[in-house]
């Protein structure tokens, strides 16, 4: 296909005539030779005769000449374009198309040209081309989608030529002609009656640019509600009929939808169609309203062969609890289950006493899908049901799963079942050491402690710093430090030795664990890891990440001073900068922001910024809003600003963006890095304390942007990190996250309860939303703002 815009076989032709399938005859031939046919005239004819055949034949050779002329004319018709496909001008090359239309003589010419003022979107050309709505043909159907094209309201100004001519043009060019008294949403009778007749026939959905939105907004969903539509004998026109009704997406269109999906499925099995079944359910679904979860369900129970979009409609408007009783009245097994997964799927807490009557169910599935549930709640209900499922032969993923999952519901009495897991399950010690760990119980301690000696060193390590108790804490510390007479000196994994392999992995594990103890003691001796350069590069910086976690306000001014002095090395400040930002520190934030204005190294001033932004404190707005205007210190104010900051901040970040494109690249290329947690980190304290609010309000402002400029990275970014949780010393668990979402949007703080919709409607977490817009108040507000439809308006 052509893409010269004024080629005429490039232009959409869906509902217009085909251009070059008919071209018009050549022109009139003028057979033989003269002199010879003027000898046989002679040669026949009296005088008389032959004056009377003279003259015919002067006349012929007129009309000859005239014949010639015109294809000669014919065969150029279309050079008058050449010099239009030179303009850059938009307004004088649509002027020079005006003319060539008012100008052509020829169709296919005039047709050429009104195509192009279509394409253009030619508002000037609208009192020409409802001239040429007369003509009839091609040419009335051609200036009909240039009108379309145009739109409203420029074009609406044709609307009564369009009707005036809308009886008298034949079946090839009306179905357009309709089409364009829709685009301008005329509301004459005669046109609503045309337009319902041809919706009826099935013939609109073939114009260029058909569009189901806009027959529900000109026919109205009273008019589409008719028996005669939603039960019309044709598949065809129940299909659009659905689809139109669908795209109002309002409670409105419920009972129509339900009335065709129910009359559909009883239907005749060969006049019944899967295709208007899909489509209502659809529709359904699209509405999101609990009122359509009955239709649906009872579609799903006669049509389990639709599952796929019944149950995708269920989901996207049925809330848990609902979808626990309909998981109960299923009549089959399978769908049983998938109304189960539904149910899971919505992280409603409603449905545990629901999900908790399946543990005992004969089917392994749901039993597996019901325990894992309310283990996900930390519902100590699932227990049993879970031990159970580790025991399972056929099917490793479920072992795994019920394994990990009985983490969050282990209690002390758990303990000896555990230990004794860890022979009969040596795969998966990991998992089991971390469920230890959970229990609290000390006397686990000096299995998980055997452990240490074993593959599963990090895991062991990491568990029974969990679980905090004194034996295994002196043990670990004494594992923290370089042995004296080993050198591990390393910059990089290349300079390792291999005989240092198992001391590294030891020692990795060691250091890490004295975070999640969380210990004072623990700190001098991660200094001394940090401090000496004949150590592990990345032992190193583990270390200080571990001094993060544990330092209080007095024990990170240490390590500040410690950046800042002399009295360190520049390697080892390289390292210290990782416990800057482990925790917030609101107290040290005016040292910290000192940093960021000082000359000290990139990274150092960076770290500050993170660790500034991680306490979310108000008192630093003005203080970073200044920073803003400073280049030197820009880029960091920036960081603090997406991790941390206020409104205000956030608007001047905006601008700033818009008017540094260094400062754009930088940015998106930190926050959306994965090689580190700069803009990872979620504890609890940070939800407490107010800085994970502020960092989602930053970066809703940074994605509303301001008219011109809008950055949507970091709420994209902030988003994944509440989808997530974080691991980490003090992190959240994705269901902790969950619950602090919902307390959010049932709370009384009218802008937390807006960010909070915002992000259950990006994560996606589709089930809450539906919960609260099932409960009423100010919570259903919130979660209609983002689920859309639902109202009659």
């Amino acid at each position: 296909m052509s893409t010269d815009p004024f080629d005429v076989e490039s232009q959409p032709d869906n509902d217009l005539a085909a251009y070059g399938d008919s071209p018009p005859p050549p022109g009139i031939a003028v057979p033989g030779d003269d002199n010879a046919t003027l000898k046989k005239i002679n040669q026949r004819s009296s005088m008389g005769g032959k004056i009377f055949v003279l003259i015919l034949l002067v006349g012929a050779l007129g009309l000859g000449v005239w014949a010639y002329t015109r294809s000669a004319a014919y065969d150029a018709r279309m050079e008058v374009f050449d010099p239009v496909q030179e303009m850059e001008d938009a307004s004088q090359r649509n002027a020079a198309l005006r003319q060539i239309l008012a100008d052509a003589q020829f169709e296919d010419v005039k047709q050429r040209a009104i195509m192009n003022l279509g394409h253009f979107e030619d508002a000037e050309a609208v009192t020409l081309l409802t001239e040429k709505l007369d003509e009839g043909g091609v040419v009335r159907r051609s200036a009909a989608w240039a009108l379309a094209q145009i739109g409203s309201p420029e074009a609406d100004s044709a609307v009564p030529a369009l009707l005036r001519v809308l009886p008298e043009t034949d079946e090839t060019d009306r179905n357009q002609v309709i089409w364009t008294l829709a685009v301008l949403r005329s509301q004459d009778q005669a046109f609503i009656e045309a337009m319902l007749e041809a919706f009826s026939r099935g013939d609109l959905q073939h114009i260029t640019g058909f569009d189901h939105r806009l027959v529900t907004e000109v026919l109205g969903v009273q008019r589409l509600s008719s028996p005669d539509l939603t039960d019309h004998e044709t598949e065809a026109v129940r299909l659009l009929t659905a689809h139109a009704l669908a795209e109002v997406e309002t409670a409105q269109v419920i009972d129509p939808l339900s009335r065709m999906l129910q009359n559909e499925i009883a239907r005749e099995e060969e006049q019944r169609s899967t295709e208007v079944i899909r489509a209502s359910a659809a529709g359904l679904g699209r509405i999101g309203e609990a009122a359509a979860a009955r239709p649906l369900f009872a579609a799903l129970q006669a049509h389990p062969n639709l599952k796929g979009t019944i149950l995708d409609s269920l989901k996207k408007s049925t809330a848990g609890d609902d979808l626990a009783v309909f998981m109960a009245e299923a009549s089959d097994i399978e769908t049983k289950r998938e109304l189960a997964r539904l149910v899971q799927e919505t992280h409603d807490r409603r449905t545990a006493d629901a999900m908790a009557g399946l543990l005992n169910h004969e089917d392994q599935e749901l039993r597996s899908i019901a325990a894992l549930t309310l283990a996900n709640f930390g519902d100590r209900r699932a227990a049993p049901a879970l031990f159970a499922l580790t025991e399972v032969e056929d099917n490793d993923d479920l072992v795994s799963d019920s394994i990990e999952a009985l983490r969050w519901v282990v209690t002390p009495e758990d303990t000896s079942r555990l230990v004794a897991m860890l022979e009969t399950h040596p795969y998966r010690k990991a998992a089991i050491l971390r469920n230890l760990g959970a229990t609290g119980d000390a006397s686990a301690s000096r299995a998980m402690e055997k452990e240490l000696e074993g593959d599963d060193v990090r895991a062991a390590a990491m568990s029974l710093g969990d679980l905090n108790d004194d034996g295994s804490f002196r043990k670990l510390l004494g594992m923290v430090s370089r042995p004296r007479d080993v050198e591990m000196a390393a910059t990089n994994a290349a300079d390792r030795s291999l005989v240092n392999e198992e001391l590294l992995g030891n020692r990795r594990a060691a250091i890490l664990a004295m975070g999640r103890y969380g210990r004072p003691e623990a700190i001098e001796p991660l200094m001394t890891v940090v401090e000496d350069d004949l150590d592990d590069y990345e032992l190193r910086g583990l270390a200080a990440g571990s001094i993060g976690q544990i330092a209080d306000d007095e024990a990170m001014r240490t390590v500040i001073q410690k950046i800042q002095g002399p009295g360190v090395r520049d390697a080892a400040k390289r390292y210290y900068v990782q416990a800057l930002w482990q925790r917030p520190h609101r107290e040290l934030n005016a040292q910290l922001l000192d940093l960021m204005a000082s000359d000290q190294p990139a990274e150092v001033k960076r770290a500050a910024a993170i660790a500034v932004g991680y306490s979310g404190d108000p008192a630093v707005e003005q203080r970073l809003m200044d920073m803003l205007d400073d280049e030197n210190v820009r880029r960091d104010a920036a960081v603090a600003i997406v991790l941390g900051g206020g409104e205000d901040s956030a608007k001047k970040l905006v601008e700033t963006l818009g008017q540094d494109g260094d400062l754009r690249e930088v940015l998106q290329m930190w926050v959306m890095n994965e090689e580190n947690d700069w803009f990872n980190l979620l504890t609890a304290e940070m939800v407490e304390n107010g800085a994970v609010w502020r960092r989602v309000h930053v970066a809703d402002i940074l994605r509303e942007g301001d008219g011109e400029n809008s950055y949507a990275y970091p709420f994209a970014k902030v988003v994944a990190v509440l989808r997530s949780g974080w691991e980490g010393v003090g992190g959240l668990r994705p269901q902790e996250v969950r619950d602090e979402l919902w307390d959010a949007l049932a709370g009384e703080d009218e802008l937390q309860r807006e960010l909070a919709a915002k992000v259950m409607h990006e994560i996606p977490e589709t089930g809450l939303l539906l919960r609260a817009r099932d409960e009423g108040g100010e919570k259903e507000e919130a979660a209609r703002a983002v689920l859309g439809g639902g109202d009659d308006e």
